[in-house]
């Protein structure tokens, strides 16, 4: 068996390794009926008794060093020399491998294989974490030719990134009447977390065409932008209902202060002397 250890980020040191649990083994008896050919003697085993080693519990030592380019390059050459193999496992590895690892200098090919399949969004992920320059425009190409699911997984690895040159990207998405709401939602809140006046003036403007269904995010992101400017655009919206519980929390977010705690019913009237924000 052969597994890919996924979801680790390991600084250099020493680590231990834990594999426990109950291979997927057993005996099994194959009779041959053949002419003039006698039978094979009996099993030595029935089919139900234990296999030796099918359980097992091991702890692995792992030593993670800092690595040059010039050593993690060749470290990943032999998975690079079968990404295009004819063994169809073996490719699967690799490409596996590399998109996990998610190694900078390997930008052109992860952007490849996010090309190349149009139902795995792991190699659009791994763009995303690498966050550079070029994977970032490597993820806006990929956003027009990708069917409705892959382009909210793109739009949301840009929008996890937070670089103030996608703002206008990201906001053109949020605007666009034409593209899926889930995208448009992670526009929204990759402004949010962007931050700043900027992001505000995007996102007061998107509320002119977005659907009610994404509205809520638009608050939230309003929420999340440690901006001054976002608080009376987050009053102008409470009147919106299916945005109200997201506006209150938005404004609670910004301010510090509970806004809509029963006692009125819309935050603009509650007397606001100075709006006092905590900027991140």
């Amino acid at each position: 068996f052969r597994y890919l250890l996924k979801h680790y980020d390991l600084r250099p040191g020493q680590y231990q390794l834990s594999a426990s649990g109950k291979a997927g083994v057993r005996w099994k008896y194959y009779p041959v009926y053949a002419p003039n050919v006698p039978p094979p003697p009996p099993p030595k085993h029935k089919e139900t008794d234990a296999v030796p080693g099918a359980q097992f519990d091991e702890r692995l030592l792992l030593a993670i060093v800092t690595a040059t380019q010039r050593e993690l390059r060749d470290a990943f050459a032999p998975l690079v020399s079968n990404v295009d193999g004819t063994d169809p496992m073996q490719r699967h590895h690799a490409r596996a491998a590399i998109v996990e690892s998610a190694p900078p200098f390997l930008e052109p090919l992860i952007a490849r294989f996010a090309a190349e399949d149009q139902y795995d969004t792991s190699a659009i992920d791994a763009l995303g974490r690498i966050a550079s320059t070029g994977s970032r425009a490597q993820l806006k190409n990929l956003v027009r030719s990708s069917r409705e699911a892959r382009r909210s997984a793109v739009v949301l690895a840009l929008a996890r990134v937070g670089h103030r040159d996608d703002d206008d990207f990201l906001a053109s998405i949020l605007q666009d009447e034409t593209i899926d709401q889930t995208s448009r939602r992670y526009a929204a809140l990759g402004l949010g977390h962007t931050g700043g006046d900027a992001s505000v003036r995007h996102l007061e403007r998107a509320l002119d065409n977005v659907p009610p269904e994404v509205r809520p995010s638009v608050a939230t992101a309003l929420g999340n932008t440690r901006s001054r400017l976002a608080v009376p655009v987050l009053i102008g919206m409470f009147g919106n209902n299916p945005s109200r519980n997201d506006v209150c929390g938005a404004l609670k977010t910004l301010t510090h202060r509970d806004w809509c705690d029963g006692t009125a019913d819309d935050p603009a009237a509650i007397e606001v002397v100075d709006v006092v924000l905590v900027v991140a």
